[in-house]
């Protein structure tokens, strides 16, 4: 386990738990970053914000510091 914001490009694997507000919860599950689904990482920009996830054929930047309350198992 170890957070989204820790990973690097090319890594893939599923989310496992989201942290937060029910309404940081909301917006991730309107993006589709939902627990359970697969995602593959395309892109960390140099600083490490923003992160770019292809979940279910859609690709979401997300910050870093939305990134750290994801976490995640790497396969």
């Amino acid at each position: 386990m170890t957070k989204l914001s820790d990973t690097k490009r090319g890594n893939v694997g599923y989310i496992l738990k989201i942290n937060g507000d029910r309404q940081f919860k909301k917006k991730l599950f309107v993006m589709g970053i939902l627990e359970g689904e697969k995602f593959l990482v395309e892109n960390v920009s140099p600083m490490g914000s923003p992160i770019v996830v292809n979940v279910k054929q859609a690709r979401v930047a997300l910050r870093r510091e939305e990134a750290e309350n994801v976490i995640v198992d790497l396969s």
